[in-house]
């Protein structure tokens, strides 16, 4: 079977809108309750983290709430790994757990909250056979392949806010959020890649993301950065994800491959 290309992972199905959201499972709809207001409490309420945004986003996406940040940082990892060598082809850390459970059940409602998951299409090929894929599970994904990288765009010019509006610019964007100041470029000319190069515009790794990320290579001392973020989500029993070897060419030939479980709810 043909290995998917970088593209295949943004192909969206003709029934889901890029930024939709899968809707919560019906046992965590919210259940109107009565009940007697708990006393005021004097610690002072998380101060609300502006969303980031990127042209390439379908949607501002929502960074982490301070108590999260500090469980990752400061709790993982939550267990020594053990280590796997016996197998050809394969050096394996294994972390039971990794991330502490109350944080792991945080992050997985965060994301699963604001991400822009999407169900992915796209066709396989075995032989003179082509088969359509319908993949039985929400998706979203960011980052880019080895032939890229994200970097800071120094010649972007700054905004002036408005002295009627100290919340808006006077090109029209809203403080209110937090614009990743990040350009493609080709990781072997450092220029622009051209328009063509790429079916799907890749997306930087947000930084409710890019959190993971660095804590991740810390505890693994991966000698380079993780360069691509794919996330799955699982909405019901009927959800799934078959047997596979993570081989897409686009990974390289001996890819560092970090797979992070949340569990379920």
């Amino acid at each position: 079977m043909a290995k998917r290309t970088l593209d295949a992972f943004f192909k969206l199905s003709t029934n889901t809108p890029s930024n939709s959201t899968p809707k919560r499972p019906k046992n965590e709809e919210a259940q109107p309750t009565l009940k007697t207001s708990p006393p005021p409490q004097t610690t002072p309420l998380e101060e609300p983290i502006p969303p980031s945004t990127h042209p390439s986003y379908p949607i501002p996406i929502a960074n982490l709430p301070t108590h999260i940040q500090v469980g990752l940082e400061h709790a993982t990892p939550a267990r020594a790994p053990r280590e796997q060598k016996n197998q050809p082809h394969l050096d394996l850390l294994h972390f039971q757990p990794y991330i502490p459970k109350e944080t792991a059940n945080e992050l997985f409602k965060f994301l699963r909250r604001e991400l822009p998951f999407y169900r992915v299409q796209y066709k396989a090929r075995r032989g003179d056979t082509e088969t359509q894929i319908n993949t039985p599970r929400f998706t979203t994904v960011f980052g880019v392949d080895e032939t890229g990288i994200f970097v800071e765009d120094k010649n972007k010019h700054k905004h002036t806010k408005s002295k009627s509006d100290p919340n808006s610019d006077l090109n029209g964007d809203n403080n209110n959020s937090h614009d990743l100041n990040l350009i493609l470029l080709d990781s072997k000319t450092n220029l622009q890649p051209p328009k063509h190069k790429y079916k799907q515009t890749p997306r930087p790794i947000p930084p409710c993301l890019d959190i993971l990320r660095r804590q991740v290579e810390k505890d693994t001392n991966v000698k380079e950065s993780y360069n691509f973020c794919l996330v799955n989500y699982y909405a019901s029993g009927e959800d799934s994800i078959a047997f596979h070897s993570d081989d897409e060419r686009f990974l390289g030939v001996e890819p560092n491959i970090a797979s992070l479980s949340l569990g379920d709810m």
